[in-house]
């Protein structure tokens, strides 16, 4: 193979390379517009049944059984009181920690990173972000600049005990699982430098707080010594709403909290609801199990798609998933296109086939529909309900048909633009 060249100038704030054409934040939430657009035609067309979740995620605002038909429950207050128990006992068996930590539910889990973060991170001063290679969660940073302090990019032990040698940083965030997964040692050694010297620590979740620990065998952050952990109740095992908690040191909570009234970011009852009824419904062992299923049916698809795009391809590295990091598939479909050199950039490519999936086979992925920031890698996940409606030749036919529908775009940039975009 040739090598390949083409513009791929990290933003460090997202983790990857700006588009040609997805340039912003601007224009991803314009792509995601457009996908939503492709499959509001698609139901229209072929109602449910013409569209997979392929995206790993859900969005289930179903409330238990103790606030249907009540009539208490349409009283914020009421229904905040009912809830915080169960909220407190539910998220200590997720989430682990102290007995005396307490939980703050969100609105989102970027929400909860923000806030978090704005809450606790001083002004003017360095905040570690301790992330796997492939970068973190960008609403960490995004808190981070918020906050008007300086965000210190670290992936090793060595580059964070450098970051912490002056008296200038007033916070650590770590992201151990995200785009790829961050070796164990170097979460908990973190962890260890920033409690040794008095820094708080806090901590992104999102999906590791049940992948890791239920199907890579690993510590639960705050039982690692972290001061406060998010975790996203829609991913990852939990059934429940686009939403997130957080579990922490009291006085970290407390604060937290009032910067969650302040910005509006703190989950409504309703909300909190619904989280309660996935935390009850979720079990370690349960999960543990299906994502072992869902990974082995992957590993098979992705035999075939290995032969396709190349040995780069992984599977498993989340639940149920196939994946090509962005960088990857661009070199790929250059290859198959006879292209050396190209003007796009990797993820207008990934994305692109992302578009291709959803409008010719209703693959919804994080790449089409995700929100400014997400993952814009080749990813398709088979974790979900609608991955029992498929065969298993049928997501691979997806997969490489869109492939080479994606090849024949590379020299045509308008045409690229076209399916962005509309």
């Amino acid at each position: 193979m040739n090598t390949k060249h083409y513009p791929n100038q990290i933003d460090p704030e997202v983790g990857y390379a700006r588009g040609l054409f997805l340039e912003n934040s601007l224009a991803e939430h314009r792509k995601s517009m457009r996908a939503l657009e492709i499959i509001r035609q698609r139901f229209g067309t072929f109602g449910r049944e013409g569209i997979y979740n392929f995206n790993g995620i859900v969005d289930n605002c179903e409330v238990p059984d103790i606030l249907a038909n009540n009539r208490s429950a349409t009283d914020r207050y009421i229904t905040e009181t009912m809830l915080q128990n169960d909220l407190e006992t539910l998220s200590l068996k997720q989430l682990g920690g102290p007995k005396d930590f307490t939980t703050l539910a969100f609105n989102r889990g970027s929400a909860a990173n923000i806030t978090a973060v704005l809450a606790l991170a001083g002004e003017l001063t360095d905040v570690i972000y301790l992330v796997p290679s492939r970068g973190g969660h960008p609403s960490v940073t995004r808190g981070i600049n918020l906050a008007k302090a300086n965000t210190v990019h670290v992936t090793s032990i060595d580059d964070m005990q450098k970051a912490l040698e002056g008296d200038t940083v007033t916070l650590v965030t770590i992201c151990p699982l995200y785009r790829n997964h961050m070796d164990p040692a170097v979460f908990r050694k973190g962890i260890t430098l920033a409690k040794a010297r008095g820094i708080p620590v806090f901590v992104d979740d999102a999906g590791g707080a049940r992948y890791r620990v239920a199907v890579l065998s690993e510590a639960k952050a705050l039982d690692l010594g972290a001061d406060a952990v998010m975790t996203s109740t829609d991913k990852e095992g939990l059934d429940g709403p686009r939403a997130a908690i957080i579990r922490g040191r009291q006085d970290f909570i407390d604060t937290i909290s009032m910067k969650a009234a302040e910005l509006g970011t703190e989950a409504r009852p309703s909300i909190v609801a619904a989280i309660v009824r996935a935390l009850r419904d979720f079990s370690f062992s349960e999960y543990s199990r299906l994502t072992k299923e869902y990974n082995d049916r992957a590993s098979q698809i992705a035999v075939e798609i290995t032969r396709y795009l190349g040995e780069s391809v992984q599977y498993g590295t989340h639940g149920g998933d196939i994946a090509l990091d962005s960088e990857s598939f661009i070199e790929a479909m250059m290859n198959k296109a006879g292209v050396d050199k190209t003007n796009l950039r990797p993820i207008d490519v990934s994305v692109v086939h992302a578009m291709i999936m959803l409008e010719d086979f209703g693959f919804m992925t994080v790449a089409s529909v995700g929100k400014p920031g997400s993952t814009l890698d080749f990813r398709v996940r088979l974790n979900l309900p609608d991955a029992a409606r498929i065969s298993d030749q049928e997501v691979s036919a997806g997969i490489i048909n869109s492939c080479e529908r994606v090849q024949a775009l590379i020299p045509h940039i308008d045409a690229i633009r076209k399916h962005l975009f509309g």
